[in-house]
């Protein structure tokens, strides 16, 4: 699995989603999912492009991760 960056997510520049999983590495499923999950994806002249401000709004508004716990714990 490859690492996601979105450091280089510029808010005034608008991206191809291709472009935009390249840049990220987030991939085509992924990008599909935080789609049904509101991330806005907008059509130009029937390309799907992703705005900087909308996805980093997305970002903000996302719920924290919480990761999954696998394995044995100790109880608290």
């Amino acid at each position: 699995m490859s690492a996601v960056s979105t450091s280089s997510i510029d808010p005034k520049k608008t991206y191809s989603v291709s472009e935009f999983s390249q840049i990220t590495g987030i991939s085509r499923q992924k990008i599909s999912q935080m789609r049904r999950n509101g991330l806005v994806i907008r059509d130009l002249a029937g390309v799907p492009v992703i705005n900087g401000k909308d996805f980093l709004a997305f970002a903000e508004e996302s719920e924290p991760y919480q990761p999954k716990l696998r394995g044995r714990h100790k109880k608290s």
